[in-house]
């Protein structure tokens, strides 16, 4: 037998039991379905009105992913003996939050090249930038190692090594998640001496930088409970379940965020706040200039 093999230790909502877990994941997929449905009606309208904002495609892969997730979730719950539903399961609960990460980076980006733009629009800014992403993206690449590893050895050293590398990984996703707190913040009490350029299409700096401070502290917070536990000492399922790991801090840290951050950016209309001049097509008589024209409309 080559595995998958079942875990030893307890996981953050590893206990799901059919009579409260399929009723609630259940309808959380409606929820995260309506979610996906509402982004992408939202980005088809856009782009009826030549109005291209594609980081719309981060909230729909992010609704997608934990639609995903919650079906595989209902099967794992029904069917537990099947593995291999359990590791697919684990890759979407696990990677899906990413498209977050990323699109909170790009809007944080934005804010500094609209608020301050010697520093968002600086070189070394996005040298940082693309670093920051790459990197995440080549951690992504380790976490998925690591998880269809784990499930497929039984080495106890190698089982270390996947540890050091998933505390490596959540350490710099609670890190990242982090980053545009304190650039929403000052973005809400302080602007360059001219305020606000005409990066954008619509101005509204309290609104935009307001829906940054809340999605992200919500996705940090997310980020950074699971880092948290991860860094605890693993406990056997041979011992009682700790409180920090039962279904309830699940449904809360994984399933209640994911819905206040998607929703966020749908009622909060990401769309229309971060949208920038250069990714509208119509009659520019109405539309400001923009400051820093060498931006093309693909510069995230």
């Amino acid at each position: 037998m080559t595995g998958p093999y079942p875990s030893r230790y307890w996981t953050l909502g590893s206990d799901p039991t059919s009579v409260v877990d399929i009723p609630i994941t259940g309808v959380f997929t409606f929820l995260f379905l309506a979610g996906a449905v509402t982004h992408f009606t939202i980005f088809q309208v856009n782009l009826r009105r030549k109005h291209r904002f594609f980081l719309s495609i981060f909230c729909i892969g992010y609704s997608m992913s934990r639609v995903i997730a919650r079906v595989l979730r209902i099967v794992t719950t029904a069917k537990p003996e099947n593995l291999n539903v359990t590791v697919a399961y684990t890759i979407f609960l696990n990677i899906g939050v990413v498209f977050m990460y990323l699109l909170n980076l790009v809007l944080c980006r934005r804010i500094l090249r609209s608020n301050h733009p010697t520093v968002g629009s600086h070189h070394i800014g996005s040298i940082i930038f693309w670093g920051l992403c790459i990197l995440i993206i080549l951690t992504v690449v380790m976490i998925l190692t690591v998880i269809i590893q784990s499930f497929f050895t039984l080495n106890i050293k190698t089982h270390l090594i996947d540890r050091d590398i998933q505390l490596y990984a959540l350490t710099l996703f609670a890190v990242i998640s982090s980053i545009p707190l304190p650039v929403a913040f000052l973005a809400l009490i302080s602007t360059n001496v001219g305020g606000e350029s005409n990066l954008f299409r619509y101005r509204n700096p309290i609104s935009r930088a307001a829906l940054l401070l809340f999605v992200t502290f919500f996705v940090c917070l997310g980020a950074t409970y699971r880092c948290a536990t991860t860094w605890l000492e693993p406990v056997s399922l041979k011992r009682p379940e700790p409180d920090y790991m039962n279904l309830g801090c699940f449904y809360v840290f994984y399933f209640a965020i994911d819905f206040i951050v998607i929703f966020a950016h749908a009622v909060g209309r990401v769309d229309r706040l971060y949208i920038e001049v250069n990714e509208c097509s119509e009659a520019k008589e109405d539309v400001p200039e923009v400051d820093g024209s060498e931006h093309s409309q693909f510069d995230l």
